[in-house]
Protein backbone atom coordinates (compact mmCIF):
# COMPACT_ATOMS: atom_id res chain seq x y z
CA UNK A 1 0.00 0.00 0.00
CA UNK A 2 1.26 3.52 -0.76
CA UNK A 3 2.43 4.76 2.85
CA UNK A 4 1.32 8.03 1.61
CA UNK A 5 -2.34 7.53 2.33
CA UNK A 6 -1.91 5.52 5.55
CA UNK A 7 -2.45 7.19 8.15
CA UNK A 8 -2.68 4.81 10.84
CA UNK A 9 -1.61 6.44 14.38
CA UNK A 10 -0.48 9.33 12.92
CA UNK A 11 -2.05 12.59 14.35
CA UNK A 12 -4.54 14.60 12.71
CA UNK A 13 -4.18 18.42 11.21
CA UNK A 14 -7.77 19.98 11.54
CA UNK A 15 -8.48 22.51 9.12
CA UNK A 16 -11.37 24.30 7.40
CA UNK A 17 -11.52 24.51 3.33
CA UNK A 18 -13.16 26.69 1.17
CA UNK A 19 -14.64 24.42 -1.56
CA UNK A 20 -16.85 27.07 -3.18
CA UNK A 21 -16.37 26.06 -6.94
CA UNK A 22 -13.66 23.79 -6.35
CA UNK A 23 -13.34 20.39 -8.08
CA UNK A 24 -14.89 17.14 -5.83
CA UNK A 25 -14.74 13.63 -7.15
CA UNK A 26 -17.26 11.54 -5.20
CA UNK A 27 -16.65 7.49 -6.17
CA UNK A 28 -19.74 5.92 -5.41
CA UNK A 29 -23.54 6.51 -5.57
CA UNK A 30 -24.63 4.50 -2.29
CA UNK A 31 -25.73 6.35 1.22
CA UNK A 32 -22.45 7.23 2.10
CA UNK A 33 -21.92 8.82 -1.11
CA UNK A 34 -25.20 10.79 -0.97
CA UNK A 35 -24.78 11.65 2.66
CA UNK A 36 -21.07 13.34 1.43
CA UNK A 37 -22.48 14.85 -1.45
CA UNK A 38 -25.16 16.20 0.08
CA UNK A 39 -23.15 18.28 2.76
CA UNK A 40 -21.04 19.13 -0.34
CA UNK A 41 -23.58 20.95 -1.83
CA UNK A 42 -24.09 23.19 0.80
CA UNK A 43 -20.29 24.35 0.27
CA UNK A 44 -21.22 25.18 -3.04
CA UNK A 45 -18.33 22.59 -4.59
CA UNK A 46 -18.45 21.99 -8.10
CA UNK A 47 -19.11 18.07 -7.81
CA UNK A 48 -18.92 15.27 -10.02
CA UNK A 49 -19.98 11.54 -9.17
CA UNK A 50 -19.27 8.24 -10.66
CA UNK A 51 -20.92 4.90 -10.16
CA UNK A 52 -22.56 2.28 -12.06
CA UNK A 53 -25.46 2.31 -9.50
CA UNK A 54 -27.17 5.89 -8.04
CA UNK A 55 -29.38 7.04 -5.38
CA UNK A 56 -32.65 8.54 -6.36
CA UNK A 57 -32.10 11.35 -4.79
CA UNK A 58 -28.32 11.99 -6.43
CA UNK A 59 -30.31 11.57 -9.54
CA UNK A 60 -32.48 14.00 -8.38
CA UNK A 61 -30.15 16.22 -7.85
CA UNK A 62 -28.71 15.63 -11.67
CA UNK A 63 -31.63 16.39 -13.00
CA UNK A 64 -31.54 20.11 -11.02
CA UNK A 65 -28.32 20.74 -12.57
CA UNK A 66 -26.39 20.71 -9.38
CA UNK A 67 -23.81 17.84 -9.70
CA UNK A 68 -22.65 16.04 -12.68
CA UNK A 69 -22.94 12.19 -13.13
CA UNK A 70 -21.44 9.30 -14.90
CA UNK A 71 -23.01 6.33 -14.60
CA UNK A 72 -20.14 4.01 -15.17
CA UNK A 73 -17.39 2.03 -13.62
CA UNK A 74 -14.68 4.41 -12.23
CA UNK A 75 -11.41 4.88 -13.30
CA UNK A 76 -7.98 6.38 -11.67
CA UNK A 77 -7.88 9.28 -14.35
CA UNK A 78 -11.72 10.83 -13.26
CA UNK A 79 -9.75 11.91 -10.71
CA UNK A 80 -7.63 14.48 -12.64
CA UNK A 81 -7.20 17.84 -10.91
CA UNK A 82 -9.83 17.02 -8.24
CA UNK A 83 -9.07 19.15 -5.67
CA UNK A 84 -10.88 16.66 -3.27
CA UNK A 85 -11.78 12.93 -3.71
CA UNK A 86 -13.90 10.86 -2.01
CA UNK A 87 -14.05 7.11 -2.51
CA UNK A 88 -17.46 5.76 -1.50
CA UNK A 89 -18.13 2.74 -3.50
CA UNK A 90 -19.26 -0.85 -2.00
CA UNK A 91 -15.93 -2.19 -2.52
CA UNK A 92 -13.69 -2.15 0.04
CA UNK A 93 -10.92 -3.44 -1.94
CA UNK A 94 -11.61 -0.89 -5.19
CA UNK A 95 -11.46 1.87 -2.59
CA UNK A 96 -8.21 0.95 -1.17
CA UNK A 97 -6.92 0.57 -4.66
CA UNK A 98 -8.22 3.44 -6.33
CA UNK A 99 -6.49 5.71 -3.13
CA UNK A 100 -2.77 4.02 -4.02
CA UNK A 101 -3.04 4.61 -8.08
CA UNK A 102 -3.59 8.39 -6.58
CA UNK A 103 -0.75 11.20 -6.50
CA UNK A 104 0.64 11.71 -2.91
CA UNK A 105 0.00 15.40 -2.80
CA UNK A 106 -4.21 14.64 -3.76
CA UNK A 107 -6.64 14.85 -0.74
CA UNK A 108 -8.48 11.56 -0.85
CA UNK A 109 -10.80 10.45 1.88
CA UNK A 110 -11.60 7.02 2.35
CA UNK A 111 -14.76 5.29 3.43
CA UNK A 112 -14.27 1.77 3.77
CA UNK A 113 -11.09 2.25 5.45
CA UNK A 114 -9.79 5.93 6.65
CA UNK A 115 -6.56 4.52 7.43
CA UNK A 116 -6.49 4.56 3.53
CA UNK A 117 -7.18 7.70 3.00
CA UNK A 118 -5.07 11.12 4.40
CA UNK A 119 -8.16 13.16 5.21
CA UNK A 120 -11.38 12.55 6.89
CA UNK A 121 -14.35 14.60 7.40
CA UNK A 122 -15.44 15.18 11.38
CA UNK A 123 -18.75 15.04 12.34
CA UNK A 124 -20.60 18.75 12.33
CA UNK A 125 -21.99 21.43 14.45
CA UNK A 126 -22.91 24.41 11.99
CA UNK A 127 -25.08 27.60 13.47
CA UNK A 128 -24.51 30.56 10.86
CA UNK A 129 -20.79 31.48 10.98
CA UNK A 130 -19.76 29.26 14.05
CA UNK A 131 -18.79 25.49 12.85
CA UNK A 132 -18.05 23.12 15.74
CA UNK A 133 -15.74 20.01 14.48
CA UNK A 134 -15.83 16.57 16.39
CA UNK A 135 -13.07 13.98 15.69
CA UNK A 136 -12.02 10.60 17.11
CA UNK A 137 -9.83 10.19 14.16
CA UNK A 138 -11.60 7.40 13.15
CA UNK A 139 -11.72 4.95 16.70
CA UNK A 140 -15.36 5.90 16.37
CA UNK A 141 -17.35 8.34 14.28
CA UNK A 142 -20.54 6.85 16.63
CA UNK A 143 -19.30 9.15 19.67
CA UNK A 144 -17.99 12.18 17.43
CA UNK A 145 -21.74 12.35 16.27
CA UNK A 146 -23.08 11.72 20.11
CA UNK A 147 -20.59 14.64 21.17
CA UNK A 148 -22.47 16.81 18.22
CA UNK A 149 -25.29 16.03 19.40
CA UNK A 150 -24.32 17.17 22.73
CA UNK A 151 -23.04 20.26 21.45
CA UNK A 152 -26.10 21.10 19.67
CA UNK A 153 -28.06 21.92 23.16
CA UNK A 154 -25.12 24.12 24.28
CA UNK A 155 -24.76 26.02 20.77
CA UNK A 156 -28.31 26.70 20.29
CA UNK A 157 -29.70 29.18 17.28
CA UNK A 158 -28.49 32.29 19.15
CA UNK A 159 -25.44 32.00 18.02
CA UNK A 160 -26.19 32.40 15.15
CA UNK A 161 -27.08 36.02 15.33
CA UNK A 162 -24.18 36.42 17.92
CA UNK A 163 -21.31 35.38 15.64
CA UNK A 164 -22.76 37.24 12.78
CA UNK A 165 -22.69 40.68 15.38
CA UNK A 166 -18.88 39.28 16.08
CA UNK A 167 -17.90 39.34 12.69
CA UNK A 168 -19.60 42.81 12.09
CA UNK A 169 -17.63 44.09 14.75
CA UNK A 170 -14.20 42.37 13.97
CA UNK A 171 -14.30 44.33 10.73
CA UNK A 172 -15.16 47.64 11.53
CA UNK A 173 -12.70 47.43 14.83
CA UNK A 174 -9.72 46.04 12.29
CA UNK A 175 -10.53 49.21 9.90
CA UNK A 176 -10.68 52.11 12.43
CA UNK A 177 -7.55 54.59 12.91
CA UNK A 178 -6.49 53.66 16.60
CA UNK A 179 -3.97 51.91 18.74
CA UNK A 180 -3.24 48.03 18.49
CA UNK A 181 -4.29 47.83 21.93
CA UNK A 182 -7.66 49.40 22.07
CA UNK A 183 -8.76 47.25 19.16
CA UNK A 184 -7.77 43.84 21.14
CA UNK A 185 -9.47 45.44 24.84
CA UNK A 186 -12.82 45.90 22.28
CA UNK A 187 -12.61 41.85 20.70
CA UNK A 188 -12.13 40.63 24.37
CA UNK A 189 -15.16 42.74 25.45
CA UNK A 190 -17.86 41.51 22.83
CA UNK A 191 -17.03 37.67 23.53
CA UNK A 192 -18.19 38.36 27.13
CA UNK A 193 -21.64 36.69 27.98
CA UNK A 194 -23.96 39.78 28.46
CA UNK A 195 -23.38 40.38 24.26
CA UNK A 196 -24.46 36.83 23.50
CA UNK A 197 -27.54 37.08 25.66
CA UNK A 198 -28.85 40.64 24.70
CA UNK A 199 -29.17 41.99 21.06
CA UNK A 200 -29.50 45.86 22.78
CA UNK A 201 -26.18 45.66 24.09
CA UNK A 202 -25.06 44.09 20.79
CA UNK A 203 -26.65 47.23 18.54
CA UNK A 204 -25.76 49.97 21.10
CA UNK A 205 -21.85 48.68 20.68
CA UNK A 206 -22.12 48.39 17.30
CA UNK A 207 -23.84 51.68 16.96
CA UNK A 208 -20.82 53.21 19.53
CA UNK A 209 -17.60 51.86 17.12
CA UNK A 210 -19.36 53.09 13.85
CA UNK A 211 -19.05 56.61 15.52
CA UNK A 212 -14.67 56.18 16.34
Amino acid sequence: MNKSYQTGEANMYSVSLHLKGKKVVVAGGGKIATRKIRSLLKEEANITVISPHISEEILHWRTEKRIKVYEREVIPSDFKDAFLTFLATNDEALNEKLARSLPPNQLVSVASNYECGNFSVPAQLKRGKLSVAISTSGASPSLAKEIRNDLEILFSDEYIQYVEFLDQCRKIIKSLEVDHAQKETWLKLIVEERFKNEQEIREEFLAYIKQK
